[in-house]
């Protein structure tokens, strides 16, 4: 806890507006922060203070699935629809939301916490997260009825930290700031190659198998885990465009693609590794929103996925989906 402190103090440092030239120039020396823009493409707002409302869907399930993708078990934890507004004083905000509706009509006693932020700084951009989910709504087909099966796991419970950082390469003519902050405008459609790295953490425990009796094929490949502890990291890169529409709207679409090595250990009936010690997978993350930009107002509708892939043994993938909706409407006050 004590390291994921000390990264955001970092990030938060990185985000601090310079007092004058001389820290300027000693935070570009030790952060390789550009700020020099191609201003016919990326226009600055200047604007002290920000308000916004938002409306957001946040989700992080998983599935377990046989190499033939024949067997599939989806997990879902009770997804919140939150309603919320915020603000903030240069590059530093507050947000808060509360839940208006979920997903099932019987909450049956699941609880979730849920923590995301990203930070885009010149050509830099991070994304952190740390998530808990205690109950997992567990459906699939039935084996004997071959009909849907659902039923509701509350001893299931995950846990996730996840860090993504990617450089933009083209920082001078392309803004993903643009697409989700607000603070600067796309003028000129532009793209941009992405590359970095990541590290997550993925951490799984139930009671009894994840497996309910009820999805068990008689030739069923699948393992009754009931505990895994998975440690992932990688290399992503990629790409991401904005077209600029008429009438300050934007576009902006993003897939970056990644190989992740993964190593942990998984119980079923014993504890084994995974991999001999490792296993090589791969991750895909998208950024993608539709908005209007302009000196008061901006607003969007995005979608964010980060979607990886372990091979648990020769037979089984486990697949885990973190991503949110969200629909905001933003005023900047100069």
């Amino acid at each position: 806890m004590r390291s994921c402190l000390l990264l955001i103090v970092f990030l938060i440092c990185f985000a601090a507006p310079p007092a004058h030239a001389q820290y300027d120039s000693l935070l570009s020396r030790i952060t390789f922060l550009k700020t020099d823009f191609d201003t016919n493409y990326i226009r600055l707002v200047p604007k002290d203070w920000e308000a916004h409302l938002y409306m957001q869907i946040k989700y992080n399930s998983f599935e377990s699935s046989d190499k033939g993708g024949k067997q599939n078990i989806y997990f879902d934890p009770l997804t919140n629809v939150s309603l919320g507004g915020g603000g903030s004083y240069t590059n530093f905000s507050l947000d808060y939301g509360f839940a208006v509706t979920t997903n099932r009509n019987d909450s049956a006693n699941a609880r979730g916490f849920d923590f995301i932020t990203s930070l885009y700084v010149g050509q830099h951009i991070f994304d952190f997260g740390i998530r808990r989910y205690n109950g997992y709504y567990v459906s699939g087909f039935d084996s004997s009825t071959n009909s849907p099966f659902s039923t509701f796991r509350n001893d299931i419970v995950t846990a996730n930290l996840f860090v993504n950082y990617l450089y933009n390469f083209n920082y001078r003519r392309f803004s993903l700031n643009s697409s989700f902050i607000g603070t600067e405008i796309q003028r000129k459609s532009a793209g941009a190659p992405l590359a970095g790295i990541f590290f997550q953490y993925n951490d799984l425990h139930a009671n009894s198998s994840v497996v309910p009796p009820e999805l068990e094929y008689p030739n069923n490949k699948l393992l009754p885990i009931s505990e895994a502890n998975i440690w992932s990291t990688g290399l992503i890169a990629g790409y991401a465009y904005t077209f600029v529409l008429p009438m300050h709207f934007y576009l902006t679409l993003s897939i970056v693609p990644g190989i992740t090595m993964n190593a942990g250990e998984v119980k079923t009936d014993h504890y084994f590794g995974i991999g001999n010690p490792i296993t090589v997978s791969y991750k895909l993350i998208s950024k993608n929103a539709f908005g209007f930009s302009s000196s008061h107002f901006y607003g969007y509708m995005a979608l964010t996925s980060d979607r990886s892939w372990v091979r648990l043994n020769k037979d089984e993938q486990f697949t885990n989906d973190l991503g949110r909706w969200i629909v905001l409407l933003g005023y900047l006050i100069k």
